[in-house]
C-alpha cells in the first residue's frame, strides 16, 4: 500500500528541539499505512485540568500564512498509544511565566526554524509536544488536533507516542513539587486511560524498544529532558505505574469471577457449549439466518448447504448438482430476504452465484475478482466483494452492472457496513482498515496489530477492530483515535458483540473463548468446543460452528454450577502496628490510602476475593478494631465474635459488623485464608499465599507470629 505522509524528526539540543518535515511513500505495515485524514477540531478528553490552546494565547495568524493556531493546514495521525516520552523544551534557564514561555516554544516550533538561515527550513506549522508543564503546576494542551494527533518531538519515534515537555532548561531547573504532582497527576490519567503499564518494556511502530514511560535520550541522543528531571525519573515512573496499576485494580475487579467462570448480569455462572446438529455437519464455516429464523449453513471444503428452521429440523438443500457445485469451495453466504435470493461467494471458482431460495434454481452468477473472501449487500442493493489475491473490490450495482474499484491494502478479506451505509474493509496483510463512506471517500486506519479478521461499527460513529496475530480489539472513536480496548490471551477469529456491549471471540487454536465486558475486562473459557471458528447470534442466544467437532454450539450459562458476583477485599500492611487492614469497600481503600502514610497503612495488593452476601451458604466474616492495639482482628466464627464482644470492652477490642462473607468449609473455586496471632504485637496476620504462610512459620517463633490454622476461605486472586 502507498500513501503520502509527513513524517517529522526531532533533533533536540540545549537550546531547542529543530523538526524537518520530509515526504515519504510508504510500502509497508501496521502503523505506516494510517490513511492521512485532514485534522478536525479535536479535543484533548482526559479529565485532568488542560489549560486549552486558545487559553494560554496560540496565535491566530493570517490564513494565508503557514503558521496560525486555530486550524493548522497539516494531516493528522491517529494510532493507539505506545510509549509517552518526557522532555523539556531546554528554553528558559530561570523561572518564568508559563503562558509566555509556551508561546514562545510556539513560536520556536511552528515559525522560526532557521537555525542556519541557508538551510530553508520553515518550521512545523505548530507545537511539537502533545502536552508542556509549568513549573506551578499548570498543564498546557499543545499540539493541535486532540491526544490523538501524532507530534514532533521525539526523531523517528513520533508515530503512537505522546509527547510531554517540561517548560524550561533542566539542566539548570530543578522540578518543582507542584510541577512533578502535576506530571505525575497527568501521566497516571493517560497510563490508565490507554491501558499500558508505564514500566513494561515494548518495541514502538518503527522498530524502537524502550519502557512505555521513557525519556527522550532514552529514544534518540541527546540531553533532554535534562539532568535534574533525569535525577527524578525512575522514582516518577515507580510512583505513576503503581498507581495505574491500582486504577486498573478499581476499574475491573469488582467484576471478576473466580476462574471458570463469568459474569453474567451480576452472578458468576459457567459457560456451557452445548453441541446441535454435529452429527450432519463437515467442518462448517459459514451460517446465515433469514427473516423467518431459518439458518442455512455450510463449510469451504464441503458440498453442503443445510437449512435448519425454527423448529430445529434440519435438512439438506444441495441435492442438485448445480447447487453442489456452487457450494463446493463457498467463502460467504447472504440471504436476500426481499427478493428470496441466496448468494454463495466461491473462491475456488472466483464467481458469486445468486439462487432463487424457494426454487434453488440458479437466477445468475457474477464473476469476482482473483481469490474472493468476503460479500456485503449494502442498503440500496448495491453488493461488494473483496478479492484478496487482486486487492480489489468488485462492485455490483442493483441493475447487475460490474466495476472494480482498486484499494491500496493488501489481501483484503472482510467487509461490513454500519448502519449510515459505509462499509469496512479489512486488509489481513497490511495490518490496515478502510473505510469507505456512502459518499465514496476513502479512509484508511492502521489497526495497531497484526492480521486484522473483522470489525464492528457501533452507533456512535467510532468502530471495533479484531487482530487475530497478537489478540488485540482496538477501537476507533468518532474522532478517529485509536484506543487499545482489550488485550485477549490467545489469537482471536471470529466476534460478536451483544446488547449490554459485551465481545465474545473465538479462539480456535485453543479451544477457547473470551468474554470482554463493557469496561474491557477479559474472562477467557477454556476448553469449549474443539476449534471453534465463527460466533452469531440467533433468536437472542449465541452460538458459534466448531470445525473440529464438525457441528454448531449453543453457549449458555448454567445457572445450577454459579455463584454469586465476588468482590475484592483490599490488603493493607501497618510496619507500625504489625498488622494488617482488610475491606471490601473501594471508598474506604481509597479513604485509607489518601489519609495515611504507608508507615500507617501500606496498600499492598487484592488479597483475595469475597461475597457481598450470604449467598450459596456463605457466612459473614465480622471486623473488630483496637484503639489500644491499633489493629483489626477478623473471624467467621459465630461464637468467637461474641465471646470477643463479651470479654473485652471498645477500647480493646470493637466490634465494626460484617466486613464480607466467605465459607466456613472449602467450596470448589475457593482457597483457605490462614491466620496467625502474635502475643508480641497483640494483632493477627493473614495470608492466602502457600509460600507466605510457610515463611512465616519458618521465620518465627510462636510469641512473634504464632500459626492458627484456617479461617476461612475466599476466592484467589488470581
Amino acid at each position: 500500500m502507498s500513501k503520502k505522509y509527513i513524517k517529522y524528526f526531532s533533533i533536540c539540543t540545549l537550546t531547542f528541539c529543530v523538526g524537518l518535515a520530509s515526504i515519504h511513500s510508504v510500502e509497508a505495515r501496521g502503523a505506516d499505512i494510517t490513511e492521512i485524514n485532514p485534522i478536525r477540531s479535536v479535543v484533548n478528553t482526559v479529565n485532568y485540568p488542560i489549560i486549552s490552546r486558545s487559553e494560554w494565547g496560540c496565535p491566530d495568524m493570517d490564513p494565508e500564512s503557514p503558521y496560525y493556531c486555530n486550524e493548522p493546514q497539516w494531516y493528522a495521525f491517529r494510532n493507539p498509544v505506545s510509549h509517552i516520552v518526557i522532555h523539556h523544551t531546554a528554553t528558559s534557564e530561570t523561572p518564568t511565566d508559563g503562558k509566555e514561555e509556551i508561546q514562545y516554544v510556539w513560536t520556536l516550533h511552528a515559525t522560526v526554524r532557521d537555525v542556519d538561515p541557508n538551510d530553508n527550513v520553515q518550521g512545523w506549522t505548530d507545537i511539537g509536544y502533545n502536552y508542556l508543564v509549568d513549573q506551578e503546576g499548570n498543564v498546557y494542551e499543545g499540539r493541535y488536533g486532540g491526544e490523538g494527533a501524532t507530534g514532533g518531538h521525539v526523531g523517528g519515534h513520533n508515530i503512537g507516542t505522546v509527547g510531554i515537555a517540561l517548560l524550561g532548561n533542566y539542566e539548570t531547573l530543578e522540578v518543582t513539587d507542584p510541577e512533578y504532582q502535576a506530571l505525575k497527576g497527568l501521566l497516571i490519567e493517560l497510563f490508565t486511560k490507554y491501558k499500558i503499564d508505564p514500566e513494561e518494556f515494548a518495541t514502538d511502530y518503527t522498530g524502537g524498544y524502550a519502557q512505555r514511560l521513557s525519556m527522550h535520550q532514552n529514544w534518540n541522543s541527546t540531553a533532554c529532558p535534562g539532568g535534574h528531571t533525569v535525577e527524578i525519573f525512575n522514582q516518577l515512573r515507580s510512583e505513576v505505574a503503581k498507581q495505574v496499576r491500582e486504577n486498573w485494580n478499581d476499574m475491573f475487579e469488582s467484576s471478576m469471577c473466580p476462574k471458570g467462570y463469568i459474569d453474567n448480569n451480576g452472578e458468576c455462572e459457567e459457560l456451557v457449549a452445548t453441541p446441535e446438529f454435529s452429527s450432519q455437519l463437515i467442518k462448517p464455516s459459514e451460517i446465515i439466518s433469514d427473516s423467518s429464523d431459518n439458518l442455512f449453513v455450510t463449510g469451504y471444503d464441503s458440498t453442503y448447504l443445510y437449512q435448519i428452521d425454527s423448529n430445529s429440523n434440519i435438512s439438506q438443500l444441495s441435492e442438485s448438482f448445480f447447487l453442489r457445485d456452487a457450494i463446493k469451495g463457498a467463502v460467504d453466504i447472504e440471504i436476500d430476504d426481499k427478493n428470496d435470493l441466496i448468494y454463495i461467494l466461491n473462491n475456488t471458482k472466483e464467481r458469486l452465484y445468486v439462487i432463487d431460495k424457494n426454487t434453488l434454481e440458479s437466477v445468475d452468477s457474477y464473476l469476482t475478482g482473483t481469490s474472493p473472501k468476503d460479500m456485503e449487500i449494502m442498503n440500496d442493493g448495491t453488493i461488494y466483494v473483496a478479492n484478496a489475491g487482486s486487492d480489489t473490490l468488485t462492485k455490483i450495482d442493483p441493475e447487475g452492472n460490474l466495476s472494480a474499484v482498486k484499494l491500496e491494502g493488501e489481501y483484503p478479506i472482510s467487509l461490513t457496513k454500519n448502519e449510515n451505509d459505509d462499509l469496512f474493509v479489512t486488509f489481513y496483510l497490511s495490518d490496515a482498515i478502510t473505510k469507505i463512506t456512502k459518499k465514496g471517500k476513502m479512509e484508511d486506519y492502521t489497526t495497531a496489530g497484526i492480521l486484522p479478521t473483522s470489525v464492528i461499527p457501533d452507533s456512535t460513529g467510532g468502530f471495533y477492530i479484531l487482530n487475530e496475530g497478537d489478540g488485540k480489539i482496538i477501537y476507533v472513536d468518532d474522532r478517529e483515535v485509536l484506543h487499545t480496548y482489550a488485550e485477549l490471551p490467545y489469537q482471536g477469529n471470529s466476534f460478536i458483540r451483544t446488547e449490554d456491549g459485551s465481545f465474545f471471540v473465538t479462539h480456535p487454536l485453543d479451544s477457547a473463548i473470551s468474554k470482554v465486558d463493557p469496561k474491557g475486562y477479559v474472562t477467557t473459557i477454556e476448553n469449549v468446543g474443539n476449534e471453534p471458528v465463527k460466533l452469531f447470534q440467533y433468536d437472542g442466544d449465541i452460538y458459534f460452528l466448531d470445525q473440529g467437532n464438525n457441528g454448531i454450539y449453543k453457549l449458555t450459562y448454567s445457572a445450577q454450577n454459579s455463584i454469586p458476583m465476588t468482590m475484592p477485599i483490599y490488603r493493607f500492611w501497618s510496619d507500625k502496628q504489625h498488622s494488617h487492614f482488610f475491606t471490601g469497600d473501594i471508598d474506604e481503600k481509597n479513604y485509607v490510602k489518601d489519609e495515611y502514610d504507608e508507615a500507617t497503612w501500606n496498600y499492598e495488593t487484592v488479597a483475595f476475593f469475597g461475597l457481598e452476601d450470604s449467598k450459596n451458604n456463605a457466612k459473614p466474616v465480622y471486623r473488630f478494631w483496637s484503639d489500644e492495639y491499633q489493629a483489626h482482628f477478623y473471624t467467621i466464627d459465630g461464637a468467637e465474635k461474641e465471646y470477643v464482644i463479651d470479654a473485652f470492652d471498645d477500647s480493646v477490642w470493637k466490634y465494626e459488623g460484617i466486613a464480607y462473607y466467605a465459607y466456613t468449609n472449602e467450596e470448589e473455586g475457593t482457597t483457605p485464608v490462614y491466620r496467625f496471632w502474635s502475643d508480641e504485637y497483640h494483632s493477627h496476620f493473614y495470608t492466602t499465599d502457600e509460600a507466605e504462610k510457610d515463611y512465616v512459620i519458618n521465620t518465627f517463633d510462636e510469641s512473634t507470629w504464632k500459626y492458627e490454622g484456617e479461617a476461612y476461605f475466599a476466592y484467589p486472586s488470581n
